[in-house]
């Protein structure tokens, strides 16, 4: 669909959200084989552009950290290959980053 001054419509949504990018969130073990969160940046063509790795444990032990992934994930969207583990994920970010997890402005959505 284009618009009368000849933008593609799905180009003018982008551009409306002002999405930065987005993430792809999983869980699985680390190279170490420890339960850890996995976040991979990607930009509006898919090309990776970064990525994190961190241990169950270290997110229990550090609010720092899972504030640092929080960070990351602001104002992106968020996709992951399991139903509902992006929701489960963040959630335990926000749990571990001792940060309350009230209305705050942010929603969450799903497709699925």
């Amino acid at each position: 669909m284009v618009s009368s001054d000849g933008e593609d419509a799905s180009a003018a949504v982008m551009r409306a959200v002002s999405v930065r990018d987005s993430a792809v969130v999983a869980r699985g073990a680390d190279e170490h084989g420890q339960d850890a969160v996995a976040l991979w940046r990607v930009n509006q063509h898919c090309v990776p552009t970064g990525a994190h790795i961190v241990p169950d444990s270290e997110l229990s032990d550090s609010p720092e950290a899972a504030r640092r992934l929080l960070g990351v994930l602001e104002r992106r969207a968020i996709t992951t290959r399991i139903p509902r583990q992006d929701v489960e994920i963040v959630e335990q970010l926000t749990a571990s980053a001792k940060i309350d997890g009230g209305s705050g402005g942010n929603s969450t959505c799903s497709t699925r």
